[in-house]
C-alpha cells in the first residue's frame, strides 16, 4: 500500500503480557483459605513451564485488511495539530520501517513521490500517501482479496494499492471518497491508543507472510506459518453441512490446505 501491506495480516502489534499487577497492603491478616470448589489457588499450566525469561505469556494483536502503515505510517512523530488530543514520543523511541524511512533505491520520497501516485495506471485515484484526521475515522477496509492484493504489489513494485485494493467512503472530500482512500494513514492523534501501546511493548514493523488475502488464513499464518492441516468436518446444523470446496484444495497428500476465509 504505502511502504509496505502486511498482506494476511495488515498491522502486527505484538504485547508480551509479563504479569499482573499485585496492590501492596501493610497489613498482616493472612489470605482467606479457598472455598471449596473455587478457582482460587490454582495455577494454569504455563505457570509452571521452565523459562529463560519471565515471560510465559505472548499477547498477539494485529490490525487485519488495512497496511502497517495505516497506523504507523509516520511513527513516532505525530502531527499533532491544535484541537486534537497531543502525542509525543519518549525520548529515544527507536526509528521504525515506515513512510518516513530513507528509501534507498529508487531514491524517492514515500509520502510526495509515492508509486501508487506517480502510477498512471491508478487514473484518477492515484495518490500519495496522506493524513487522517480524526473526522474520517470511518474508513473502508481495502480489498484484501487474495487476487487483489497480488496485484496490488505489482511484481513488487507494490504501486497499485489504488487500482485494485482501493475503497472510498460515500461523500468523502478528495481522496477520502476515493479508491485513493487506500493511501491515507492515521497518526498519535488520531489512533493514540495503539500509539501508546507501541510505546510500552514490541511492535514488528516489518513482518510479511507467504500468503495474501483474507482473515482466516492470515490469522493461521501468524502462529503456523502455513494453512495446511485443515480438517473437513460437519456443522452442528442441521441439515449438516461442510465446507465448501472453494475454500481449500487437496495438498496431494492425503490431507487439505486451506486457501480462502471459512469460519474456523
Amino acid at each position: 500500500m504505502l511502504r509496505k501491506t502486511a498482506v494476511a495480516v495488515s498491522a502486527a502489534l505484538f504485547t508480551l503480557s509479563l504479569a499482573a499487577c499485585n496492590s501492596s497492603s501493610d497489613t498482616t491478616a493472612s489470605n482467606p483459605a479457598p472455598v471449596p470448589g473455587s478457582t482460587v489457588g490454582v495455577t494454569s499450566s504455563a505457570d509452571n513451564l521452565k523459562t529463560l525469561t519471565p515471560i510465559k505469556h505472548v499477547v498477539v494483536i494485529y490490525n487485519e485488511n488495512v497496511s502497517f502503515d495505516h497506523y504507523f505510517g509516520t511513527y513516532p512523530k505525530a502531527s499533532n495539530p491544535k484541537a486534537e488530543p497531543a502525542f509525543t514520543a519518549a525520548p529515544g523511541t527507536p526509528a521504525v520501517n515506515n513512510l518516513v524511512t530513507p528509501n534507498p533505491a529508487p531514491a524517492n520520497d514515500l509520502q510526495t513521490d509515492n508509486g501508487n501516485y506517480t502510477n498512471t495506471k491508478n487514473g484518477k485515484d492515484a495518490a500519495n500517501p496522506y493524513r487522517l484526521d480524526r473526522s474520517q475515522a470511518a474508513t473502508a477496509d481495502q480489498n484484501h482479496a487474495y487476487t487483489a492484493e497480488q496485484m496490488a504489489y505489482d511484481n513488487g513494485l507494490a504501486d497499485l494499492f489504488p487500482l485494485y485494493t482501493g475503497k472510498g467512503t460515500a461523500g468523502g472530500a478528495d481522496e477520502f471518497g476515493t479508491k485513493g482512500q487506500v493511501m491515507g494513514y492515521f497518526d498519535g492523534n488520531t489512533v493514540t491508543a495503539l500509539w501508546n501501546y507501541a510505546q510500552n511493548y514490541a511492535m514488528s514493523d516489518a513482518a510479511f507472510t507467504d500468503t495474501y488475502g483474507p482473515s482466516t488464513p492470515g490469522a493461521l499464518e501468524v502462529v503456523a506459518g502455513q494453512t495446511n492441516g485443515m480438517q473437513i468436518i460437519q456443522t452442528s446444523k442441521k441439515p449438516f453441512t461442510t465446507a465448501a470446496y472453494s475454500y481449500y484444495i487437496n495438498d496431494g497428500v492425503g490431507g487439505f490446505t486451506m486457501i480462502n476465509d471459512v469460519d474456523p
